[in-house]
């Protein structure tokens, strides 16, 4: 039914052309107040955030990490909330090592009782040592909770407390982790800094994948700054629901300050990438 919705759009878009089409979307949106730009940016992989399926990262474990992962490949999940994340990569990858990292002791505590792999209570950053960290007393255990006090929704009291930061490379030297083949990085505005606190790693890592949205204006970063970082080992692409967004050549038109999730990809996968799943030139 999909594809026949798809390929009658389709006709009759080529029998009205752009232009007459334009108007028609206006008119629509015009008589019934729905939101274009909602509709646009769900078009191209933002603002589905329902459940993983909807937002594409359960089908980026199934259809692109599970067919290139090595055994001795490790699995990282920085930023494990309560281990949503970590539970998807259990059901995947059963028989993987799977490393979870949460900097908020409450929340950590709560992911220790929903996963049985490894777990640390660490805020991952460029530094080592303590530092301030904000959380919600509302809800303590809240996925918004963050090295940044502005993370911490209005509506709701701030609360600081100290967490121990470490960097990630150091984090991995200690558990003598070598090869990973997914780095997932959830940290509300900080996935830079955690991504800089690894980078002698790069190499040993297939795929990448982070978050960008409202949180980093807060942060005062640029979608601009992951590739400047990431540009000699990895290309960027925009996880949808079915597909990955090509953002390979970067454009500020992608400099979208709205929830997304983002698949940094080894060079040398491309081609096997392109094998594997639908990707859309973005545009």
């Amino acid at each position: 039914m999909k594809n026949l919705s798809i390929r009658i759009a389709r006709l009759l878009g080529s029998i009205i052309g752009k232009r007459l089409g334009e108007k028609l979307i206006v008119f629509i949106f015009k008589i019934t107040d729905v939101s274009i730009l909602r509709i646009a940016y769900r078009q191209y992989g933002l603002i589905k955030f329902q459940n993983m399926r909807v937002s594409g990262e359960s089908g980026v474990l199934e259809k692109i990490v599970k067919p290139n992962l090595l055994p001795n490949e490790v699995l990282i999940d920085v930023g494990a909330n309560i281990g949503e994340y970590t539970k998807e990569l259990s059901r995947v990858f059963p028989s993987s090592r799977i490393i979870s990292v949460e900097a908020n002791p409450i929340t950590y505590e709560i992911l220790k009782q929903n996963v049985e792999t490894e777990a640390y209570n660490y805020a991952v950053s460029e530094v080592s040592g303590i530092v301030d960290f904000f959380t919600s007393e509302e809800n303590a255990s809240s996925t918004q909770a963050s090295l940044s006090m502005e993370s911490v929704p209005n509506n709701e009291t701030l609360s600081k407390i100290s967490v121990h930061s470490i960097r990630l490379d150091e984090l991995l030297k200690d558990k003598e982790v070598a090869q990973i083949g997914l780095l997932k990085v959830d940290t509300e505005g900080h996935d830079l800094g955690v991504l800089k606190s690894c980078q002698s790693y790069f190499t040993q890592i297939k795929f990448v994948q982070f978050e960008f949205n409202e949180k980093y204006v807060y942060t005062r970063t640029f979608l601009k700054d992951f590739y400047q970082l990431l540009h000699e080992t990895h290309l960027i692409y925009r996880i949808d629901t079915d597909r990955l967004h090509d953002l390979t050549n970067y454009d500020p038109v992608y400099e979208i300050f709205r929830y997304q999730n983002l698949l940094a990809v080894r060079k040398d996968l491309q081609h096997e990438l392109e094998r594997l799943i639908k990707i859309q030139k973005s545009h």
